[in-house]
Parts: C-alpha cells; structure tokens; sequence
C-alpha cells in the first residue's frame, strides 16, 4: 500500500495509542508531581504519554525550533500546527494527570505565539487548550469527553503577532481537584494561522492571602496655595485562605502620602483600612492624577498600584473669629449678611465664645420661629468680598467648615 500524509497520520497515532492511554491504566505513572511541564525537547513526537486526534483535515502537529516560532525563547523545541488547505482540526492530547486533593491550588500556563494571526484567526478557528476527566482515542470520544478551558483570546494573539512568545495563563485548576484530568492542544482553521505552543506548565500553589481593594481613590478637592495634607481612607481585605502580609510602600508619587505601620498582617476573612494623604501645595490647577504601589506576598498580586486622583484649584481664605464685629445692628461682622425671604428679622448677636472669645448666638424664639431661625443660620450665611478685583463668595466646601465653626462657639 502506498503511504500518504494521511496514513503516516494514522500510524502515528496508532503507535502512540498505547503509551497515551498506558497512563491511564497504570503501566505509565500517572503524572502527580508538581511543577508539571512539557516542553517538547524530547527526540520523540508527540512526547512520551501523548496522542494526537485527528478530528478532520490532514495536517498535523509537529515541532519547530524554538527560534523560529517563539522570539526571545531561543532554546529547545516548541510544539507547532500550521495551516492547510481545507478544515484542519486536531488535537495534541497529554498524558493523565492527577490534582491532588487538599488545601493547594493548581494553575496552568503555557507560552504561545502565532504566525498570520492578523488576517487568520478569528471567531471561527481555535487556539485552545481543553480539558476532560475522560480519555479519548478518537475523534468521537474527543467531542464528547472534552471542553474548552481556555483559548488565546484573538486581539491578544493580533496584538503579539510578531513573532514574539508570550506567557498565557494562570487559569485554575481547583475545580478539578482530587480527579485525575486530560489537557488537549486543540487548532482549528482552514487556510488560517500557524501556531506554536510551549512549556506547557501546572503549578502547585499553597495558601495564600489574597489582596483586595480598589484600584483607585478620589481625593476630590484640593487646594495648591496651602501646606495642607487631606486624608482618606483606602480599604483593604484579605479574602483568601491566610494570612496576607502588606510589607512595604514601594512608591508613591510626590505629594502622596501613605500612614500605615508596615508591615500590616491581615488574617484570612480581615478587612482593614490605611490614610492615604495628598498635599496639593505647589502642584498646578487642573486634574492631578498620581498613584502609590503596595508590596504584598499574595501571588496574584505582588505589587498592587492604586491610582489618585484629585481637582487642584487654588483657593482664597476667609478667616472670621467674630472677635471684631462693626455691624452690630445685624450682629455680623462687616460685608457678612442673613440671606433669605422672611428672614430679616431673625437676628444674630456677639455673645462670648472659646477661650473668652466672641462668637453668634440667637435669641431664643417660639418653636414654630425656631425651626426657620435654624434654617437660616445653618445655610444662608455668605461672605462676600473683593480678591484680585474681583467678588468671591465662599464655596460650600468653606460653609461646611463655617458651619462647624459656629456650631462649636454657640
């Protein structure tokens, strides 16, 4: 009989069939140390314990240096699909491998790159690694036993097209935990894209804790014509299964602040609270936006950057103790006024205040008046006067303070 590309296909995965389902039935181990990795240098293809499935087309997996289809991974072999002509679907299926019950947790990684990704990947071909708890020996079992865990999202293969290898993952394996798993290389695509896979990784992860918190904070208002430092607070909780540890500032922008006693401990389930600071003096008018990074030892995230962002304005002071008050007749001090219909006859007088200070009160009137005196005392009090030429009324940021100030000398 003569040999074609399509029986040397066959062949080959009849050869394989026994080592790749040998796993499963003992004669070869099943994989169950970690860090587990294939990274296809070895003389023989497909690797020890894997089999190929042709599902429909002719073409194949093999292997290509590493120079060739993944830049900046210049050593050993990396697993490679091209295309061809007509529907090519085919997948390179491992060896099984046990996850371990328990408190770990697994992940899997795999570098990738692609070739004609711009023009030839898309909605429908497949870059893909699946996943089963079933073997397969044919392209039957295959669709029935197999799914999609994970596929090379296609902006991310157009945008890393060139030839360059990029790491993919982690994707979490925990669901999997205590069964014993299958992982396939699957492509897909007529006349489509070229495909290199390598170091295709598990990895054994014990507890961590696990940083949560915005990624950003709004300082809101600010002021540049003063040494002032405004605090808020930036919320932190450890939602993993230990101990989260934040051990350091390791930036931040001028001007930010961070009070917080490093390193800070949290246990698992904790949630805690650190002063985050800006001191606007100096900085220009405008949106400031800056940031400060945190070190921590969750692995997901060893650094965690959080962005700050605030409206710098510059702003004109109004300072009143009461002490000097020219418009008795009002019981104001000079240019402050009572706003308000009906209001007019609701009077403020000096009175004494902190430290044998002055400071308002109002006199005592009926309950029905004293609701509407309130009003007025609380919300319709303005400064006015000139700066640079030019009539300034306080904002509300300054009345809330007023308001505070009064209520406390009253």
């Amino acid at each position: 009989m003569k040999r074609t590309a399509f029986t040397t296909v066959l062949m080959a995965a009849a050869l394989s069939l026994g080592s790749a389902f040998a796993s499963a039935d003992g004669n070869l181990p099943k994989a169950t140390a970690f860090p587990w990795v294939e990274d296809f240098n070895a003389e023989t293809f497909p690797p020890a314990g894997w089999m190929e499935i042709q599902i429909e087309g002719t073409s194949s997996w093999t292997t290509e240096t590493a120079n060739y289809g993944m830049g900046g991974k210049t050593d050993g072999m990396v697993a490679y699909h091209n295309y061809a002509s007509g529907m090519q679907h085919t997948a390179l299926v491992s060896p099984a491998i046990e996850i371990p019950s328990g408190e770990n947790s697994y992940e899997l990684t795999f570098w990738s790159n692609m070739g004609s990704a711009f023009s030839y990947y898309g909605e429908d071909e497949i870059s893909a690694v699946y996943i089963s708890t079933l073997p397969a020996d044919d392209p039957a079992a295959f669709t029935a036993n197999f799914t999609e865990l994970y596929k090379v999202p296609i902006d991310t293969a157009i945008a890393n097209r060139n030839m360059n290898a990029f790491q993919y993952g982690p994707v979490s394996l925990d669901a999997y935990k205590g069964k014993t798993i299958y992982l396939a290389l699957v492509y897909k695509g007529d006349y489509a894209h070229k495909w290199f896979v390598d170091d295709v990784t598990i990895n054994e992860l014990a507890p961590s804790g696990t940083f949560t918190g915005a990624g950003a904070i709004d300082m809101g208002l600010v002021f540049n014509n003063a040494d002032v430092t405004i605090w808020k607070e930036y919320g932190i909780s450890n939602t993993g299964a230990a101990d989260l540890e934040i051990s350091a500032l390791a930036s931040a922008t001028d001007g930010i602040e961070v009070d917080c006693g490093f390193p800070l401990v949290l246990a698992s389930g904790q949630d805690t609270a650190i002063r985050v600071g800006l001191n606007a003096n100096g900085l220009p008018q405008g949106t400031y936006a800056g940031d400060f990074v945190l070190s921590t030892d969750d692995p997901a995230h060893g650094t965690v950057a959080v962005s700050v962002s605030a409206q710098v304005e510059a702003s004109a002071y109004v300072f009143e103790d009461f002490n000097r008050i020219e418009k008795l007749e009002d019981g104001l001090p000079y240019s402050w006024e009572t706003l308000g219909e009906g209001f007019q006859d609701l009077a403020w007088e000096p009175y004494e205040g902190v430290d044998s200070s002055a400071a308002l009160f109002t006199r005592s009137l009926p309950r029905k008046a004293l609701c509407r005196h309130s009003i007025a005392a609380w919300v319709t009090i303005r400064r006015s006067r000139s700066i640079c030429g030019r009539s300034v009324s306080m904002t509300t940021g300054f009345l809330s303070r007023l308001r505070a100030s009064i209520s406390r000398t009253m």
